[in-house]
């Protein structure tokens, strides 16, 4: 099922701070593929979701890169997500979002981050991302902190081409 996308910078959920996730449930693993289907879904597609973006205040995200209308991309799921390191090298991306659907902005991030979190099988998971891969997840995790790109973003404006994949 497709769901919803919340949008709007001021809108209460995307600026609360999510709850983290007791237990992973079979309605746990249907939410995953249905934000799954629902990140692909949209117009521009998006490469990561958080639960906020949804209206569910938990701590969680998926993130796919590499896919095509045919063709699976590297996906992950990410329960209770965690950065345990991160390096000091930073890099500018052209950011956007599924929430702030016409906005983009460059935005400075880690080059590579650490993160633990449990999978969508409750599998406690440890993944070294670098480059588009660790600005999806930091992107994310700022979503679960109740953070936008905007509030870090800098020559924000509005979006060019709406076909352009969005974090």
């Amino acid at each position: 099922m497709i769901m919803n996308i919340i949008t709007g910078k001021n809108t209460k959920i995307l600026r609360e701070i999510a709850q983290p996730i007791e237990t992973v449930t079979p309605d746990t693993i249907k939410l995953i593929q249905e934000m799954r289907q629902t990140m692909k879904a949209g117009h521009p597609r998006g490469i990561g979701l958080a639960a906020p973006q949804i209206g569910m205040s938990i701590r969680l995200f998926v993130a796919e890169i590499n896919y095509t209308k045919t063709k699976t991309g590297q996906f992950y799921a990410c329960i209770n997500p965690e950065i345990v390191s991160q390096s000091k090298e930073t890099e500018e991306i052209e950011e956007g979002c599924l929430s702030l659907p016409n906005i983009t902005g460059t935005s400075t991030r880690k080059k590579t981050i650490t993160i633990t979190y449990l999978n969508e099988y409750g599998k406690k998971m440890k993944t070294k991302a670098r480059g588009l891969l660790s600005c999806i997840f930091q992107h994310e995790l700022d979503h679960l902190n109740g953070v936008l790109f905007i509030d870090k973003a800098k020559n924000i404006r509005e979006r060019i081409s709406p076909l352009s994949p969005s974090i």
